[in-house]
């Protein structure tokens, strides 16, 4: 008889001490094997049962021991099951029980196997043995403590999670946890939060001192960047955000058991409200500075529902990496567009140490509004989510901002279970541990990486298995650091290992890019103990022919024992070599070899120079950047028609121009490594440039460096500049100007009443500033040297104005020194005009963007 027709009866015998005395009342329940993985939230019909993964309970008819193969009083047809069903462990439940009648429990064993298992299957193979009276999977009862919120019944998403079996084991009022909500406002005064909010102990209420010197004034429950005060609650000219806000920090944690409202998931772990509402209802900025003070005030979880599709930003990784090392998990919205975050990627839900969350309906299915793809961690309740909002009401609301908080609360509870967890393992007990659900969309559905969360799961999970890919570069042929088409590409990654010891795995390597031929697929990953870490290879082919700046997708699907994970790489092919900006008064390009304008010169015709008003006054500029005369890593011209190439982008970064961008109406980004030079210093820079559509800001284009020593020691005596060779005029005879005030250097068509000026600004001389107006006759002509690049990076400012001749400068910052691995920020403006007072008009205009810090992301509620 096979295991899917086995029927087995349970007969349970109990003394109802309540009713007539000696009365014995027999209640039968039957139980059939099944092939169909039934997990511990799921109920049988017409029961209430919910069963611990991993374990059953078993009785034995006699003494005889429960006990392995090798054990000398092992019983053959039990160890032969124990073999079979990968039992790991044995344990006498109740060992050491010497009361009245102990005898009844002295029989009764604890196995454990993997979660990944079906108890009921396992249990029903084991109650077959004639020397077993019984074998069960162990029940989870329901919770008797169920919160006595009236609102709790509105929260109809709980069964779902298994929250209500998840706090039979653990509720954040047994720990110290803090969760913090970065969004637009928290009413943090409301009923239903204010006994859950966290309180600052190390700052006095009242007495305006920055007393725990955080720098942030009286900050005792929070802090308002909108308002830079020390009130988190949202703004009342944005209802929106601050609505927003205090929904999403009564998900997580809504104070429990109080009789009124509802139930957050966290069960009263405190709550830090960070208020980064932006100038618009709807916008949010200090999004990252906010995630920073969190971390920097001791929030173990950080909820962040909010996000934007587009390109990654360094700065904002960077942020996230310094949560993961202080011990805070992030957790983020997978977004609201119905999109594939593995081809649109939405951020932060896809940068690293950070958990994604997308969004189920009541039935489990995918929401329509929910992203999807193998780059979303984990699903969780996101439709019709019944919490707090603004001014003491409550109401529901849909989005993957609602299935965050969601997942945040649970994280917290497994902190407050497992405080010695670090981010990366928290994250992974919620993804390991997630229901498979089946989506009805057939595409959303074949890229499900783990499932819906499953709060009892998580907090009830043992010996879980969670290899994670830590990185991944590649070597191209040529050696360029772009990929380019007909060229075969050396793919190297590394794997982590998060959790349990590990046996062999194996890798293997898939695109759905029809331009990749997959030379070798498969690889194998060796064992891994717990926090190491293993590197393995592949080849694949750029098809001959690939369009410029393709994107191709590359999955791994890492395959063991009971387990299985996908990571998702993308790379640019023929990635374009220049972009351009366009305010409608001003026309520049932005390039990957450091140029600004052009590649090179204005002839080779790489570029649309520095436009204005429909003329171009650009024959070459570009970043320098040095150290002494000997290291000066630059892309400007050396002798006569050629140039340095020192600078490539940065492996598994693209250049892109973000339209609208978030802080300017053209937002460009890339990032370079001078990693092509004959003596690279060992940076690496990231250049962001911006453009404004609208008067009295687009007449100038600001490009920003942030420069980052890659180095394990220090970089003393750094410079940073920018050089231009300027031909304001078709015969490039033209005349210099400069103002201190402005740190302007620029060049004019005539030496009186120009109408034509175009130059360059340092924005930010707080290292200090350098400017040299150049005759191309005495300097250029013959060659560029790297001594003489040095010199004008480094020499006092001259106060020469060649006039009629072909001039270039060089505006300069320096010296600065940088610590390993520390950054430094330089920012520039490259600025147009029709007149001397137009030029330095437009040069104010830029100055006051920078100095009132415009340069903060904005990112929009989901």
């Amino acid at each position: 008889m096979t295991i899917q027709s086995r029927k087995v009866t349970l007969i349970t015998l109990f003394l109802l001490l309540a009713g007539a005395p000696n009365t014995l009342f027999i209640s039968q329940e039957s139980y059939a094997g099944t092939n169909k993985k039934k997990t511990p939230s799921q109920k049988k019909s017409g029961s209430d049962n919910r069963f611990e993964p991993g374990v059953i309970i078993v009785k034995m008819k006699s003494q005889q021991t429960l006990a392995k193969t090798a054990h000398p009083a092992a019983i053959a047809s039990i160890a032969k099951k124990i073999q079979a069903n990968g039992i790991t462990s044995i344990q006498q439940t109740f060992l050491n029980s010497h009361g009245r009648n102990a005898e009844i429990l002295h029989n009764i064993y604890s196995l454990h196997f993997s979660p990944t298992q079906n108890p009921e299957e396992i249990a029903a193979r084991f109650a077959a043995d004639p020397n077993i009276e019984y074998a069960e999977p162990q029940r989870i009862h329901k919770i008797l403590e169920t919160p006595n919120d009236e609102l709790y019944n509105n929260q109809t998403y709980t069964d779902a999670i298994a929250i209500e079996a998840a706090w039979d084991i653990t509720k954040g009022e047994q720990g110290d946890v803090v969760i913090a909500i970065v969004d637009g406002g928290t009413d943090w005064q409301h009923p239903d939060l204010i006994d859950n909010i966290w309180t600052n102990e190390d700052e006095i209420a009242g007495n305006n001192i920055d007393d725990d010197g955080n720098g942030y004034i009286d900050d005792v429950h929070g802090w308002n960047y909108a308002t830079n005060s020390n009130d988190p609650t949202g703004l009342s000219s944005q209802p929106t955000n601050r609505n927003h806000g205090t929904h999403t920090a009564g998900i997580a944690g809504a104070r429990v058991n109080n009789g009124i409202g509802v139930a957050g998931m966290s069960w009263n772990c405190k709550i830090m409200p960070i208020c980064v509402a932006g100038q618009n209802d709807w916008d949010l900025s200090n999004t990252y500075q906010g995630v920073v003070y969190a971390v920097e005030n001791g929030a173990d979880i950080i909820s962040c529902s909010w996000g934007k599709p587009g390109t990654a930003s360094i700065f904002e990784q960077d942020v996230i990496d310094y949560a993961n090392a202080n011990g805070s998990l992030v957790v983020a919205a997978a977004g609201n567009t119905n999109s594939n975050n593995d081809y649109n990627p939405y951020y932060p839900a896809l940068y690293n140490y950070v958990i994604s969350v997308g969004s189920t309906t009541d039935k489990d299915d995918k929401a329509l509004h929910s992203n999807y793809g193998w780059s979303v961690d984990v699903f969780a309740p996101g439709m019709a989510v019944y919490s707090t909002l603004h001014g003491g009401n409550y109401g529901a609301n849909d989005g993957t901002s609602m299935a965050c908080p969601i997942v945040s609360g649970i994280a917290g509870l497994l902190k407050t279970k497992n405080p010695e967890l670090t981010p990366s393992e928290i994250e992974e007990y919620i993804r390991q541990t997630a229901d498979r659900v089946v989506f009805t969309d057939a595409v959303s559905n074949s890229m499900i990486a783990k499932g819906r969360i499953n709060a009892h799961s998580v907090l009830s999970a043992e010996a879980l298995t969670a290899v994670r890919m830590l990185e991944a570069t590649f070597i191209d042929e040529d050696g360029s650091g772009i990929i380019n088409d007909g060229e075969n590409i050396e793919l190297n990654l590394v794997f982590k290992n998060i959790l349990q010891a590990t046996n062999p795995m194996q890798i293997i390597l898939r695109s759905p890019s029809l331009e990749i031929d997959i030379i070798d697929s498969v690889a194998t990953l060796k064992p891994l103990a717990k926090g190491d870490t293993a590197h393995v290879s592949f080849t694949y082919h750029v098809a001959s022919g690939t369009p410029d700046n393709r994107t191709i997708y590359l999955f791994t699907e890492i395959e063991g024992e009971n387990y299985s994970e996908h990571e998702v790489m993308r790379f640019q092919v023929n990635p374009p070599t220049y972009l351009d900006h366009n305010s409608g008064t001003l026309l520049t390009s932005i390039t990957t070899s450091g140029n600004l304008g052009y590649i090179g010169f204005a002839d080779e015709g790489n570029g649309s120079g520095f436009t204005f008003k429909g003329q171009n006054s650009l024959f070459e500029a570009g970043l320098m950047v040095g150290i002494s005369e000997s290291q000066v890593s630059n892309c400007i011209r050396t002798t006569n028609g050629a140039r340095n190439n020192d600078f490539t982008l940065a492996q598994g970064t693209n250049m892109a121009i973000d339209i609208p961008g978030v802080e300017a109406d053209e937002h460009g980004i890339l990032t370079l490594v001078d990693s092509l030079a004959d003596n690279p210093i060992g940076v690496q820079i990231q250049q962001d440039s911006y453009i404004y559509y609208d008067e009295p800001f687009n007449d100038f284009m600001i490009v920003k460096y942030t420069i980052t020593n890659l180095n394990t020691t220090a970089i003393s005596n750094l410079y940073a500049g920018i050089f231009v060779d300027w031909d304001v005029t078709d015969t490039a005879q033209d005349f210099a100007g400069f103002s201190a005030q402005h740190n302007l250097g620029w060049v004019q068509n005539t030496q009186n009443q120009p109408t034509q000026l175009s130059g360059t600004m340092l924005l930010s001389p707080e290292a200090g500033f350098g400017y040299h107006a150049i005759s191309n006759e005495l300097w250029i002509y013959d060659a560029f040297t790297e001594q003489e690049k040095w010199a004008f990076l480094t020499q006092p400012t001259s106060a020469e104005v060649p006039n009629y001749i072909d001039i270039s400068t060089v505006v300069s910052a320096g010296p600065m020194n940088i610590e390993a691995g520390a950054s430094k920020v330089v920012a520039f403006a490259l600025v147009a005009g029709t007149s001397e007072l137009d030029i330095k008009n437009n040069a104010e205009s830029a100055q006051l963007l920078w100095d009132n810090e415009l340069f903060i992301p904005k990112d929009n509620t989901p």
